[in-house]
């Protein structure tokens, strides 16, 4: 496949070239399978000279790891070279094209050995003597490779169901929301571990959370663990200045544009939306009573009051308006004046300004902006200090979940200018408080924030497991074990892959990450496609459940599986394919959602169905009860459901 994958601890990794010339279809049978013991061969020796470069590492392994890490060093092994050609030769031959090996790469690449030998024996009994092949101890046969991955993923995650070894997670949602009959049915519908978002809600709420799980669990049967996710730094968008100050009221219109109703408005009273009118008018005005002023374009306009409540009145209006601070206002009973005055202050809004691309954007420390920045549309401050002189000329800038994408164009004392290059929709509009990455910069931010660690603290005897967030470095993984090992070292660790520095630098953060047990790794999709961006996530997340395997690390899968389903009880069909990909995964997160439960039902019909055809990404040959039939198409389906799988 090509793929290069960087370890710091060793040097940089390149892919290298391998099977190249050196067949010829002039060469005899034999000749060829020489060729080819030789070159399984040098793909052994240097998967076993990368475990010698990083057996520090492997060393360093908790116990129940010291196997999976060696495999995995065989495995970066494998992956610096180049095999497409070898494994092609191989597919002919019919062995092992290595395609399915990263459990166990050194026992297949032998066993790929040992049947190309054997045929050689047979075929050039009086030939030349074949080098033998290494021996390496520590290599995980296929059977051990097997139980290492379910080991780790019990340790991690619990039993899994007897009809299905996917696993389900669910995100919680608010606390008032999580009742015994929910927390029952989730976990009859399927779920078997439960994710509390710590960016939501307070400490009480979660406890409430959980302990609410854990009675439903104990009454119900099945087994939930449960998994406390610290958010880590979140990069912001810090408005300088204030959105404007001012109501804007519309009529109510159909799809066509025609109005089929007045605009209605709130007087008095304590709801955001509702117009300030002196507390006295409140308590007098009667249904009927109109209240009559020009709005900001100096129309006339007129509300009519048309019900009244104890602390406010309702009133309509036939045309739309926009209203600010200090307009003045008349009151009227039956056309006849009765008090005048001026409304109260209107909340300004929050800052937002209209982006399209080509548009400039200026990000900067502080709180001042400079007086001249030429072609910026807006300015913005950033949430976290210290961070934009780790940005450089060209770095990408994505905002808002990638609705806004650019890359920075100049550099000034107190920050960057952004240049929009990509944009959602032909128009978007860039708000306060909004996020920003900065994918390419290497940003001189903690992976934790003093809250997330009162937070862990808060938790730590509730947790079954705890997910990092921001991780990045071999060193943010270090210091999340030691931060779990001063408090319960039996606590499960997963890190969430959501950062473009973190995937570069995988191998090194998988290797620290075995030195604890147990732990597993979620796949942040939402954030990882925003920081690499949408087009690379498949490839990407690929690569992520390979060396996963390699390591036999539990996986999970997450952002937006059944989204659709989840939120609108309606599934797309690109969704349901998403999800039956998943299973490759060993566990499958759902997000919160008023369709929840049937999402989770949904989501392991699935997965049931799916397991009778694949375990990883090995395809089962089940017997397929549409290739029984013997006669033509129509007659197949005119057979009955003796044919329906």
């Amino acid at each position: 496949m090509g793929c290069v994958f960087r370890c710091q601890a060793v040097t940089a990794f390149a892919v290298i070239p391998f099977f190249e010339g050196w067949y010829s279809a002039n060469v005899s049978e034999t000749s060829h399978l020489r060729a080819l013991y030789s070159e399984i061969l040098r793909v052994i020796d240097h998967c076993i000279v990368v475990q010698q470069r990083l057996s520090p590492r492997c060393t360093a392994s908790h116990e129940q790891s010291k196997t999976s890490a060696i495999n995995l060093c065989h495995y970066l092994g494998l992956r610096q070279l180049d095999l497409r050609k070898l494994q092609v030769q191989l597919g002919q031959l019919g062995l092992s094209s290595l395609g399915r090996s990263e459990g166990h790469v050194l026992s297949t690449l032998q066993k790929v050995a040992h049947r190309i030998a054997d045929t050689i024996s047979v075929q050039d009994p009086h030939g030349a003597a074949l080098r033998p092949l290494p021996t390496v101890l520590e290599a995980p046969s296929f059977d051990v490779a097997e139980l290492l991955l379910h080991q780790h993923t019990q340790q991690l995650l619990g039993n899994h169901p007897s009809d299905r070894h996917v696993l389900v997670m669910v995100t919680c949602p608010s606390a008032q929301d999580v009742t015994q009959e929910w927390a029952q049915s989730i976990l009859r519908a399927g779920m078997n571990c439960a994710r509390i978002n710590c960016s939501v809600g307070t400490p009480a709420d979660w406890i409430h959370i959980a302990e609410t799980l854990r009675t439903a669990s104990r009454e119900t049967g099945p087994a939930c663990r449960i998994l406390f996710d610290l958010p880590g730094p979140k990069i912001r968008l810090r408005a300088l200045a204030e959105g404007p100050a001012v109501l804007h009221f519309r009529r109510h219109k159909n799809e066509r544009g025609e109005t089929i109703g007045p605009c209605q408005v709130q007087l008095g009273g304590s709801h955001p939306g509702a117009i300030p009118i002196p507390s006295e008018w409140v308590r007098k005005l009667a249904v009927s009573d109109e209240i009559r002023f020009r709005d900001t374009t100096k129309r006339k306009r007129t509300l009519k009051v048309v019900q009244r409540f104890s602390d406010h009145v309702l009133a309509e209006c036939e045309q739309s308006f926009y209203l600010q601070s200090n307009t003045p206002i008349k009151w009227f009973r039956e056309n006849k004046k009765q008090a005048k005055a001026r409304c109260g202050a209107v909340a300004a809004k929050p800052f937002s300004v209209d982006l399209q691309i080509g548009d400039r954007v200026l990000l900067i420390e502080g709180n001042t902006a400079p007086a001249q920045v030429t072609g910026a549309k807006a300015v913005f401050g950033i949430s976290l200090p210290d961070l934009l002189a780790s940005v450089s000329v060209h770095d990408r800038v994505v905002f808002d979940d990638g609705k806004l994408n650019g890359f920075v164009v100049e550099k000034i004392p107190s920050g960057v200018v952004v240049q929009v290059a990509q944009t959602q929709a032909e128009t978007v509009a860039l708000k306060d408080k909004k996020g920003v990455n900065f994918p390419n910069s290497l940003l001189p931010v903690r992976f934790v924030t003093p809250q997330d660690i009162q937070d862990l603290d808060a938790v730590i005897n509730l947790a079954d497991l705890i997910a990092f967030s921001f991780v990045r470095t071999a060193a943010d993984v270090k210091e999340a074990i030691q931060m779990i090992h001063i408090r319960r070292k039996d606590l499960g660790i997963i890190i969430k892959l959501e950062t473009q520095q973190g995937f570069r630098e995988l191998p090194d953060l998988l290797l620290e990450l075995l030195t604890h047990s147990p732990v597993g790794l979620m796949i942040a999709r939402g954030d990882l496609a925003v920081e690499c961006g949408f087009e690379r996530l498949a490839e990407l997340q690929e690569e992520l459940l390979w060396l996963c395997e390699a390591c036999h690390l539990p996986v999970i899968w997450a952002t937006q599986v059944l989204e659709n389903l989840t939120q609108t009880g309606i599934p797309t069909r690109a969704e349901i394919t998403d999800a039956a990909m998943a299973m490759r995964a060993e566990c499958v997160m759902l997000n919160r959602g008023p369709h929840i439960r049937d999402a989770v039902a949904a989501l392991v019909n699935i997965i049931k169905k799916m397991e009778h055809h694949q375990y990883k990404k090995r395809q089962l040959f089940r017997p397929l009860h549409v290739a029984d039939g013997q006669s033509a198409p129509h007659e197949l389906v005119l057979a009955g459901s003796s044919h329906v799988p």
